[in-house]
Order: C-alpha cells, then sequence, then structure tokens
C-alpha cells in the first residue's frame, strides 16, 4: 500500500520537473514566453498536488515547483514588457503610415509633370537631356538609352 502511494507521488514529481522544466524554457525564449505560463502553472499545480500527498522524499517535488515559479515570473515578466510596449506603439504605427503617404504623395508630384533634366556621363562623353514630361514618357526614353549605354552614370534631377 505505502508503494503505491510513493508512486502517485514520484508521477507528481517526474509531472512537475518535467512541466516545469519546459516551461522554463519556453520562458526563456522571447515572444514564447506569453505562452509558457500556462505549463508553469501546471507545473505548480502539480508541485504542490504532490507535496502534499508526498510522504517520502520529495526532492524532485521540490525541483519541479521551484522551476514551475521561475517559468512563471519570467512569463509574468515577458507579459508585462510586451504590454508596455503595445502601450506606447499605438501611435507609431498610425504615425508610420502617415508619413509613407506624405513621402508617395511627394514623389509622385515630383515625377508627375515637372521639368526633368537626365544627364549621362561615359568615359568622359556626356549628353544632358531637358524635358517637360510625365513620368511614362521618361521611363520610355530612359530604357531606350539604357539600351544604347554600356557602362554610363545616370543621374536625374527633378525641378518644379
Amino acid at each position: 500500500m505505502e508503494e503505491e502511494k510513493n508512486n502517485k507521488g514520484n508521477g507528481f514529481a517526474v509531472g512537475a520537473l518535467v512541466t516545469g522544466i519546459i516551461a522554463f524554457l519556453m520562458a526563456v525564449i522571447p515572444c514564447v514566453g506569453v505562452i509558457a505560463v500556462v505549463p508553469a502553472a501546471i507545473a505548480v499545480v502539480l508541485g504542490i498536488i504532490g507535496l502534499s500527498r508526498s510522504s517520502g522524499s520529495s526532492g524532485m517535488l521540490v525541483g519541479g515547483l521551484v522551476i514551475g515559479v521561475i517559468a512563471v515570473m519570467f512569463s509574468i515578466a515577458q507579459i508585462f514588457i510586451f504590454s508596455k510596449i503595445a502601450d506606447h506603439s499605438d501611435d507609431w504605427a498610425s504615425e508610420f503610415e502617415k508619413a509613407m503617404k506624405e513621402i508617395k504623395t511627394e514623389i509622385r508630384d515630383d515625377f508627375d509633370g515637372g521639368d526633368v533634366s537626365i544627364k549621362i556621363t561615359s568615359d568622359g562623353d556626356s549628353v544632358e537631356i531637358k524635358a517637360h514630361a510625365t513620368r511614362k514618357d521618361l521611363e520610355k526614353q530612359l530604357d531606350e538609352l539604357e539600351g544604347d549605354i554600356d557602362s554610363a552614370t545616370i543621374s536625374i534631377k527633378v525641378k518644379n
């Protein structure tokens, strides 16, 4: 009878230790540590139940319990840190999106309908093209020019 009771305590000890180790390994990995609360809590519960039922050695139970508690602390710390980051990042995304729209608008305004000067330099020879054209016309001219030049430096200046 005592051997059966000891095996039950041993099962809780092994369960608490293994679950605690898994929870600890998950808790130290950034972003994964947030979900380590669940196995860490299971390890703590198994450790407490095993200690309340155990009459013999309790080394593995205490080990599982301690590792589970440490994993819970790491996991809660990550949750706290991520919640603080999330609190401060709500404005960041909208400001970034607004800045990208402004940049896109400025670039579109610069290339559509502006005065354009294209200067091509190759081995000391240079050709300069000045035009007032749309972006589609400029792309067509650049494609034509790129086909004739081996190693040239192309610079585009847009003036409004």
